[in-house]
């Protein structure tokens, strides 16, 4: 009897083990793939004072009239909608790719392209910086 319960408990940690190491590997966390979903803009920043950083001060949270939202879809093509004051603006489409670590590029249609530097992408906040014309500018992002 000891003998038929010993292999009974063999076979089951064997079984077990095998289960396991059967289990679906869960792929490695990169900027491409936390940044794939939706993403509602809470906060935005510009460089007022010119020193090329964003200050806290600087900061400001999104009015409660806007809602803005931007899609970054695992096929590489994602979409920015923006409603204010309950009027939608057009849709904007774009593609995109990381292209290092801490950057990402995107080519909206009508061949305008933005590349924003990643300050930081989390299961749950995204923020981008990008240099625009009028200077440094910030986007912050909570996920949808």
């Amino acid at each position: 009897m000891n003998k038929g319960i010993a292999i009974f408990s063999a076979l089951f940690i064997f079984l077990i083990i095998g289960l396991v190491s059967c289990a679906k590997k869960e792929a490695a966390q990169t900027p491409f793939n936390r940044i794939q979903g939706k993403w509602k803009l809470v906060k935005t920043a510009t460089d007022d004072n010119g020193n090329k950083l964003i200050d806290d001060y600087e900061i400001h949270p999104v009015p409660s009239v806007q809602d803005n939202e931007i899609t970054f879809n695992k096929d590489l093509s994602g979409i920015e909608t923006n409603v204010y004051n309950g009027v939608t603006s057009t849709p904007l489409y774009f593609t995109w790719a990381i292209i290092s670590q801490d950057s990402v590029w995107c080519a909206y249609t009508g061949h305008d392209t933005l590349t924003y530097y990643l300050i930081s992408v989390t299961s749950g906040t995204l923020a981008l910086q990008t240099n625009t014309r009028f200077g440094l500018a910030a986007y912050y992002y909570n996920r949808k």
